[in-house]
């Protein structure tokens, strides 16, 4: 579908910018954790990619916001700020209620996603992208459970 052909269907807009603002508050929570699993460099290597790949759903949901003429959201700093609070926290608590909080941070996710493909019709284009970054989202998911089952005494 070509921009110009984008149909943004009603209240669209605003809720790709609310799931925006929360993969950027899913790339600071892991940036900021990075560091945390040197005794499970595999781990760490996770947080970094989990990081590199909420980058890239901030920039496909940006690709549809700009197809809809819709700006981003003035809020994106705030939960990039809040992110990386929470990722230092987290990080300071250990590494098994790190994993718990990411764990919970991505089933929110899921359940965003999930609400917003229920809530508005999406064009085709739209739909798949969002059931795609969903997936992923339930794919971090499984990965910091698996996370956790390495940790010593699991």
């Amino acid at each position: 579908m070509a921009n110009s052909e984008a149909i943004e269907p009603s209240g669209s807009v605003q809720a790709l910018r609310t799931l925006v603002n929360r993969e950027h508050l899913a790339t600071r929570v892991y940036r900021r954790q990075i560091g945390a699993f040197k005794n499970l460099l595999e781990v760490d290597n996770w947080l970094r990619a989990a990081s590199a790949n909420e980058q890239e759903h901030i920039d496909h949901i940006s690709a549809r916001l700009t197809d809809f003429e819709g700006r981003p959201s003035a809020l994106g700093s705030f939960f990039s700020l809040v992110g990386g609070i929470m990722g230092l926290v987290t990080r300071l608590l250990g590494q098994r209620l790190l994993l718990r909080a990411d764990i919970a941070v991505e089933r929110m996710a899921v359940k965003h996603y999930t609400e917003c493909l229920a809530k508005y019709e999406w064009d085709e284009m739209s739909r798949g992208l969002l059931m795609h970054l969903r997936s992923e989202e339930e794919g971090h998911i499984e990965r910091w459970e698996r996370a956790l089952s390495m940790l010593p005494g699991s």
